[in-house]
């Protein structure tokens, strides 16, 4: 039976069109979310303080002060004179147990919960985004601060906002100020605490998991390790993408996070709604991205990497190792989309193609419509 050109044609269109979409598309694999969130941007008490005090130069209440300086006899001076000191606040709402929990401040916090004039240990502070104190506490990694109100009752699920990407728990607030924490061991105690205290772990960020956000941290190894510990199902969370906990820690060179997964079962061969592997976005992370001399490359990409070009070998190596497929295609038509594929792969334009100088490709056939280009470097 003789083959229709037509058919052959249509056939080249559909790879062309397949190319195209991929261009169109910001594969989940190739877009790293920033961790990082500014509790100034978010109507924090950071925003708050930095406002009252530093920009409009407000006189701050001396009991307030005390808190800050951690003189604890002198407020409980203040307090003896006046308990009504204790209902202090600042700005829009913000009280004595948020200063204790922001500075640091443990040995003051049964203080304010004492009776005559007792504050709310769930009295929130702020008008668009209201944070409890054990949010102010979470957000800074106060881990004692956080044990103190936790035994107090704090909510541990209480939110600022009713919806949107600002409707934190305090665990969520605490694992997305991680960059701001100087400290990784009180996070780690803190974001234990909060779990241990019954704190859903089931929230989002701009689709990311709390898995994917620490996946994607540095220093978030062992943190992920305490929340599988908790929550072991969460090693298969996926993203609205279908991007697992793996492909974030392999796209990112986290080594660390690489090893807790795979030590926790995840899936060597899991696939996000491009087709990509883990083993894909590892080899991503040494790709054209990373190379001032590509059209490809992305410096803010490199700023947010959590490893070195070593990493991400043994990254790739303990993948290989666990099992990953080295010829799983991104997409199933396109023969030379493998997970090697992608160091060398430029993506600059659809009818452009750029083949990995691999050995199984020098001998291998092709031909090639007329309107594409083939590189070869």
């Amino acid at each position: 039976m003789k083959e229709d050109p037509s058919i052959l044609a249509s056939s080249d269109d559909l790879v062309r069109q397949m190319l195209a979409f991929r261009l169109s598309q910001q594969s989940p694999s190739r877009t790293p979310t920033s961790l990082e969130v500014d509790p100034w941007d978010v109507g924090g008490f950071s925003q708050m303080y930095l406002q009252e005090f530093t920009i409009k130069m407000r006189a701050e209440p001396s009991s307030l002060e005390a808190v800050r300086e951690g003189k604890l006899l002198h407020v409980k001076d203040m307090i003896a004179k006046d308990s009504k000191v204790r209902q202090l606040v600042i700005g829009t709402g913000w009280n004595g147990l948020h200063y204790a929990a922001y500075f640091g401040q443990s040995e003051f916090i049964s203080l304010f919960l004492e009776k005559p004039d007792a504050l709310d240990v769930n009295g929130a502070g702020g008008n668009t985004h209201r944070y409890t104190p054990l949010h102010v506490a979470a957000g800074q990694a106060n881990a004692e601060c956080v044990k103190e109100l936790l035994r107090y009752g704090a909510d541990v699920n209480a939110r600022p906002m009713t919806t949107g990407d600002f409707s934190f728990t305090p665990l969520q607030f605490c694992i997305l100020t991680l960059t701001k924490h100087t400290n990784p061991q009180k996070a780690l105690e803190t974001v234990n605490l909060l779990l241990n205290a019954g704190s859903s772990s089931t929230f989002r960020y701009k689709g990311l998991g709390i898995t994917h956000l620490l996946a994607q941290y540095k220093a978030g190894g062992a943190l992920l390790n305490i929340v599988l510990l908790h929550h072991p199902q969460l090693v298969r969370q996926m993203t609205p993408a279908k991007q697992t906990p793996l492909h974030n820690a392999a796209g990112m060179r986290n080594l660390t996070a690489v090893e807790v997964l795979l030590s926790h079962g995840a899936s060597v061969d899991a696939r996000n709604i491009a087709g990509d592997t883990p083993l894909h976005n590892a080899y991503m992370s040494i790709g054209p991205s990373t190379r001032p001399t590509s059209e490809r490359y992305q410096e803010g990409y490199m700023e947010k990497l959590a490893g070195s070009v070593d990493d991400a070998k043994e990254v790739i190596r303990l993948l290989i190792e666990a099992g990953a497929d080295q010829n799983a295609l991104g997409i199933d038509d396109i023969p030379w989309d493998t997970p090697e594929f992608r160091m060398y792969d430029e993506y600059e334009d659809a009818s452009t193609i750029r083949i990995s100088p691999a050995a199984r490709f020098a001998s291998a056939p092709a031909s090639l419509p007329e309107s594409w280009t083939l590189k070869q470097w």
